[in-house]
């Protein structure tokens, strides 16, 4: 998603069937930029950020979040992903 996003995003657009068009889904991804995430935070904390951090969009490197999991942690995310992965395939939308 990270490397190519709007064929990726339109693809999981598709696969919640939501109605949708390129300008829509474009914009979205404009708004959800990590650098305009980030600096909202800043202007004004999430409630989504956990006491304990400074932030909750410290860096935004691709995958660095899981690493910060405990296997436990993990566990039912990847079930949610082995899960998602399947209807992909189902459906026909797998690239």
């Amino acid at each position: 998603m990270k490397a190519d996003p709007l064929p990726e995003f339109r693809r999981a657009v598709r696969f919640m069937e939501l109605p949708h068009d390129d300008d829509a889904i474009t914009a979205a991804l404009e708004a959800s930029r990590f650098e305009r995430l980030q600096q909202a935070e800043q202007a004004e904390r999430f409630q989504e950020t956990p006491k304990h951090t400074q932030a909750f969009f410290r860096r935004g490197i691709s995958g660095e979040g899981l690493d910060k999991l405990t296997p436990e942690q993990r566990a039912p995310l990847e079930t949610m992903q082995q899960r998602i992965q399947a209807l992909i395939i189902e459906r026909g939308l797998a690239a």
